[in-house]
């Protein structure tokens, strides 16, 4: 089947020493490879994740977004939880050959027997050969393509954000609370970070590019959990934290700041906050129950924790060599959501 640039499928897990689950991507470019055996392959992006981790990958490895490839894609997920690596791969084997009725050809597969290797060492993909066929196909230079690199690789210009008055405001009020009153804000928080991103998703227009937002969202998501213990909590509050997620802490409804943050929630949205997360594709059902288990900030706290994070933006951006035009969408969809 033929994939369109820009196009959105479901792609393998290229690393074959890894278990084939299917990951959402976009098709960055086609080209031909290989010259003796023509080969279609594609540059695709996977959604959410950084762009260092865009990947060339044989049309084999490639499924239609389509309702079907999505529940494949979800039953593929179930078995990472099998620890142990035989009986995951036979797992999984054996929904591939349900699936499509038989083992799908994937060109990094190993294979048991003599003449499947054989047939495996003529199918066999070199990505680094891969890659150098996608730059000839562009018409680029290496010596061009090492130059790209270069000044990619420069530390860009760090955006400036600014916050409205009134959530600056909070934040002072924020720290008074806890640096002087040593109030610290109950968890869990009545509205936490993902029903916030879902509340916001649901306001958006039908014509904002929807996957640009989720793909964003899941950004500030995954920094914001990354970067809470150690950047966003004050000293008064870690001891707090910590005993909560060791669950030393009664987990009883909020009855702190949130309570008027859920208040401004309903106001704005004219609609409550709802656990069916993942129904805009913004995380999956089996990604969703992790974070849950394992109590990530963005799934017991809310406003107030996430407005601390910019404050610490221009550190973030730069400590995740952000190039500017990702900076800018980021920055936008940050300004959206502050409204």
């Amino acid at each position: 089947m033929d994939f369109a640039e820009g196009q959105k499928a479901f792609c393998f897990e290229p690393d074959p020493t890894k278990a084939r689950v299917l990951y959402e991507a976009r098709i960055l470019s086609c080209f031909t490879a290989g010259s003796i055996m023509k080969k279609k392959c594609y540059k695709v992006h996977f959604l959410g994740w950084n762009n260092s981790w865009d990947r060339v990958v044989p049309e084999t490895h490639l499924l239609p977004f389509n309702e079907d490839n999505k529940k494949l894609k979800k039953t593929l997920e179930l078995t990472i939880r099998i620890k142990n690596n035989r009986k995951r791969k036979r797992k999984i084997n054996e929904i591939l050959k349900t699936y499509f009725g038989k083992k799908p050809k994937l060109e990094s597969d190993d294979s048991g027997s003599e003449s499947s290797e054989n047939e495996a060492s003529k199918e066999t993909v070199d990505f680094d050969d891969l890659y150098r066929s996608f730059v000839e196909s562009q018409q680029i230079s290496l010596k061009q393509a090492t130059e790209d690199f270069k000044k990619e690789s420069i530390t860009p210009k760090v955006l400036k954000f600014d916050m409205p008055a009134r959530l600056k405001l909070k934040l002072r009020e924020d720290s008074a609370n806890i640096s002087r009153k040593k109030k610290v804000a109950s968890l869990p928080a009545k509205l936490n970070l993902l029903q916030i991103f879902s509340l916001f998703l649901e306001s958006c227009s039908k014509n904002m590019v929807e996957d640009i937002i989720l793909e964003s969202l899941n950004g500030i998501r995954i920094i914001f959990d990354n970067t809470f213990s150690n950047t966003l909590l004050y000293k008064h509050e870690r001891p707090y934290w910590e005993a909560y997620i060791s669950d030393q802490v009664d987990p009883s409804p909020s009855v702190s700041e949130v309570r008027e943050t859920r208040r401004s929630a309903k106001k704005r949205f004219q609609k409550s906050p709802t656990d069916d997360i993942q129904s805009h594709n913004f995380i999956s059902t089996e990604n969703l129950e992790e974070l849950r288990k394992k109590k990530a900030p963005s799934t017991v706290c809310g406003c107030i924790h996430f407005l601390r994070i910019f404050t610490s933006l221009p550190q973030v951006f730069t400590s995740m060599r952000m190039s500017e035009e990702k900076q800018k969408r980021a920055v936008e969809i940050l300004g959206n959501l502050l409204r």
